[in-house]
């Protein structure tokens, strides 16, 4: 089972970094998952046209792919950094197994 996070590293007022967890969506499979992230790849890599984003696919200690998505809600406010990465996640037979 694979899960697409989608994360986003706010500044908040004290000048620190808050890490806001936006959408969670699970997958059968690592190319289902990594699908999606392509369609959202492609939609985010539009806006570059007309708006200040910046959006990359890049690569983790894991040699896997993820995209950093970054933008500016407004010119005096801080940049948003967003990530989305698909991930491995273990079953838990336990969990699954209940009687």
């Amino acid at each position: 089972m694979w899960i697409l996070i989608i994360a986003a590293l706010n500044l908040n007022s004290d000048g620190l970094y808050v890490l806001n967890y936006d959408q969670l969506t699970l997958y059968k499979t690592l190319k289902s998952c990594e699908k999606k992230m392509d369609q959202v790849y492609k939609n985010l890599k539009i806006l570059e046209a007309n708006y200040p984003v910046e959006v990359r696919y890049k690569t983790d200690y894991d040699n896997q792919k993820f995209i950093k998505y970054s933008y500016k809600a407004d010119y005096t406010k801080p940049k948003v950094d967003s990530y989305y990465h698909c991930k491995k996640i273990k079953n838990n037979n336990a969990v699954n197994k209940r009687e």
